[in-house]
């Protein structure tokens, strides 16, 4: 294929037995091993999307183990540049958009597609591709995949971080849906959980029915099976994944995964140490709240861990940072005490406070000039807050220079 190819592609798709209306665009398009990417954006972005397509492959299948040599055609993508453009293609061929990426499947996998758009935040499009994208490679080697599963696993892969460099995605845990789960759990606003049965045997009309607690608790039930420390209970996600069959109906495969995979825990069992693992979970921001806690009780060892815990499941949080730059600053670290700060800053932290943490920082490091430097933008950013405490600093320094 040459370099900047631009082609124009008819495409007629068929939804419900009826021939939609055909669309000609001009689409750039990309090829990896498993995946053939259509965009209207560039050549480049096509090929970058590809690359996000083919390390997600391999993401899933590191988890799945499926024997990919049955993969006779490449995985259709198509990505729109903008939200617009995506409604349009969606309403020609099924006559409503959606507000997210779709995967569109037929029988015919040829003809199947991921259908996404252009988003402002990579990480949104990276969740939303990886969402879709775990769907469609799914259906791809299991037409009939119970819906729990199928969706739950999905959920479980959204937070993955991709590396342009390695061309990789890294497994990273979604926690977007346990303080949902942890209030079903408790019970508030009188929402009660599915019990595993029933969530074993849903269909798509019984999952929308139930929407609300239908994705937390798939998405918790899958996260549970696989990281649980009992190892029953990741016995219990391989036997799923090794009952499943290409051929059968969503039913019969629900049913032999309830069979072969699920009968030999009692579900009372399982549905207590279900609930009593996902409230022993913890967010990011619950690891902060405890660092904090533990920090004003001058418990810094355990603070450190909370903060670090923190940074592991969101390295974008800013606050962590900071505490730990304090911690460190106590310890008399003043080099690590100030890797830190910077790393708060650079995550969004208030200038001024960072300013003048790095000041007081430099000026026990006795780095004067340092000091002097950070103390001074920290009162030319807030004066009202640092000016004083600013001003009684910079005296002691030039009393020691």
């Amino acid at each position: 294929m040459k370099k900047n190819l631009i082609i124009s592609i008819v495409v007629i798709m068929i939804w419900a037995g009826i021939i939609s209306v055909s669309a000609e665009t001009n689409f750039f398009i990309s090829e990896t091993a498993h995946y053939k990417v259509y965009t209207d954006e560039s050549m480049a972005f096509s090929q970058e999307v590809s690359d996000k397509m083919e390390a997600s492959f391999i993401l899933f299948n590191d988890l799945l183990h499926f024997d990919t040599s049955t993969l006779h055609v490449k995985l259709k993508v198509r990505i729109f540049k903008t939200k617009e453009l995506f409604d349009k293609y969606l309403l020609s061929l099924l006559d409503e958009t959606r507000g997210d990426f779709v995967y569109i499947h037929y029988s015919d996998l040829e003809r199947s597609e991921l259908v996404g758009f252009k988003k402002e935040k990579i990480e949104d499009f990276d969740s939303s591709l990886l969402h879709q994208g775990f769907i469609q490679f799914v259906k791809a080697f299991i037409p009939a995949t119970p819906i729990w599963l199928r969706e739950g696993t999905a959920a479980y892969f959204e937070a993955s971080t991709y590396d342009p460099k390695t061309k990789s995605f890294t497994w990273k845990p979604n926690l977007v849906w346990l303080d949902s789960l942890k209030g079903i759990i408790k019970g508030e606003n009188n929402i009660e959980l599915i019990s595993i049965d029933r969530l074993l045997l849903m269909d798509r009309d019984a999952a929308v029915k139930y929407i609300d607690i239908f994705y937390p608790e798939s998405w918790g039930l899958v996260h549970f099976l696989i990281n649980s420390n009992e190892k029953k209970y990741n016995r219990v996600f391989w036997d799923t994944l090794s009952t499943l069959r290409p051929n059968n109906t969503l039913e019969e495969n629900a049913k032999l995964v309830v069979k072969r995979a699920f009968s030999w825990i009692p579900y009372s069992i399982m549905e207590k140490d279900f609930k009593a693992y996902i409230m022993s979970l913890k967010t990011p921001y619950d690891f902060v709240k405890e660092g904090i806690d533990l920090y004003s009780k001058n418990r810094l060892e355990e603070a450190k861990k909370s903060f670090e815990n923190a940074i592991k499941l969101d390295s974008e949080i800013n606050i962590p940072y900071y505490y730990l730059g304090l911690i460190y600053y106590s310890e008399r670290k003043y080099d690590d005490a100030e890797e830190y700060y910077k790393k708060s800053l650079e995550k969004g932290t208030d200038k001024a406070l960072i300013n003048y943490a790095l000041g007081v920082n430099a000026f026990a490091a006795n780095r004067f000039d340092d000091a002097t430097a950070y103390l001074k933008k920290a009162k030319e950013l807030d004066e009202k807050t640092y000016g004083a405490k600013v001003d009684s600093l910079l005296k002691r320094i030039d009393l020691l220079k």
